[in-house]
Formats: structure tokens, C-alpha cells, sequence
């Protein structure tokens, strides 16, 4: 088992501005989405800079950032690519996704994203982000989600990634899925997305 869930798979991109959220409420959008992502690139980074998630996580610890223990339960099964690929990604609102008001879950904002031409982040992204996200800033809020394919835990549980500013230190923490699947996200929640090539 390589730790990844299946079945969760956002679909391909939309144009008539709804999305089948069967089972998940209404999501009111706040424009027709179009079929390729409208969002300018935020950042560029390079995947395969290490071996092994645990160097990741070494890394991390050796340069001051705190790695939840959730996040080292994963690392083992984190997929890691064997060579040096740049990949680039979109920083996002809930709004900038199509959400007008109240809130949607984890799966919604996934699916959302899909509609808006985005990618899901392979989970290695979350070890280098978390050493470059240093403090909010004003582009860049406390909570920064990942948006990622759940990764499964040595007891079975769905992990996802996300960076949080704590006065304690940064901290590159997890939720679980689909136990917090139902963990709010509003407008101003933000995400990272892959941005397609």
C-alpha cells in the first residue's frame, strides 16, 4: 500500500459554473467558472531536493520549524519524486474559488478547485512550503491548506497537510480524513493548488 486513499479524485475542469457536490450541501458560486485556471502563478518550487520525507522532516526540525506528530506518522508513505522537477502553484481564497458565503469542507474546496482549471499539490509540497512560509505576511494568512490527496496513516486515517503561524513557532501540522472532512473552510480560507503545466 503506497499510503495514498483512492476514490478521491476531483473531477476535470468546468465551464457552466455548477459542480456536482452530491452529498455535500449547495456551494453558491460567485461567477461561472471557466475551463482553464484564470490564477497567475504564486510560487515555483523544485521537488526531489531530498531522498526521503524523514530528510524532509530533519530538515525542517534542524532549521527551527515544528512538525506535528500527525505529519511524522505520514512521512513514511509520503510519495516522493526520485528527481528534480520544478512545479508551479496558485494561492487561493475560498472566494477566488466561487465561494459567496458560509462555508464548505475539504472536499469542496478540492472540487471547487478542479472546476477552476487547478491541480491537487503532490503531499511532498507541504515539507518545502513549510520552510518557506516563515510568518503571515499580508498575501500569505496564519492557516495555509494544502490542497493534496489524502494520505493514509499507519492506523488507516486519512491525512492532509497544512502550515499553521503559531506565537509557539511554525508548525507543519495535519487534519484527518474523512473524520475533519467536515472542518469548516469560508471565503477567506486559502489554499494552495498545482497549476497545470
Amino acid at each position: 500500500m503506497n499510503g495514498i486513499i483512492s476514490g478521491f479524485a476531483p473531477p476535470s475542469g468546468q465551464s457552466t459554473g455548477t459542480l456536482d457536490l452530491s452529498g455535500f450541501g449547495t456551494v453558491p458560486l460567485v461567477r461561472p467558472l471557466p475551463a482553464k485556471s484564470p490564477f497567475d502563478p504564486w510560487l515555483e518550487i523544485t521537488l526531489g531536493v531530498h531522498k526521503t520525507a524523514n530528510a524532509y522532516t530533519s530538515s525542517l526540525s534542524a532549521a527551527g520549524y515544528k512538525v506535528s506528530k500527525g505529519s511524522r506518522a505520514i512521512a513514511p508513505v509520503i510519495p516522493i519524486s526520485p528527481c528534480r522537477a520544478k512545479i508551479r502553484f496558485a494561492l487561493t481564497l475560498g472566494h477566488d474559488l466561487g465561494l459567496k458565503y458560509g462555508r464548505m469542507d475539504y472536499r469542496e474546496a478540492c472540487e471547487m478547485g478542479a472546476a477552476c482549471g487547478l491541480g491537487l499539490c503532490p503531499a511532498e509540497v507541504g515539507f518545502i512550503l513549510r520552510s518557506l512560509y516563515r510568518r503571515p505576511s499580508p498575501s500569505v494568512s496564519r492557516y495555509l491548506f494544502l490542497a493534496m490527496q489524502p494520505i493514509l496513516d499507519p492506523e488507516g486515517r486519512g491525512r492532509i497537510l497544512f502550515l499553521e503561524h503559531r506565537r509557539a513557532g511554525q508548525w507543519l501540522v495535519v487534519l484527518t480524513f474523512p473524520a475533519d472532512a467536515e472542518f469548516p473552510f469560508f471565503a477567506s480560507s486559502q489554499f494552495v493548488f498545482a497549476l497545470p503545466d
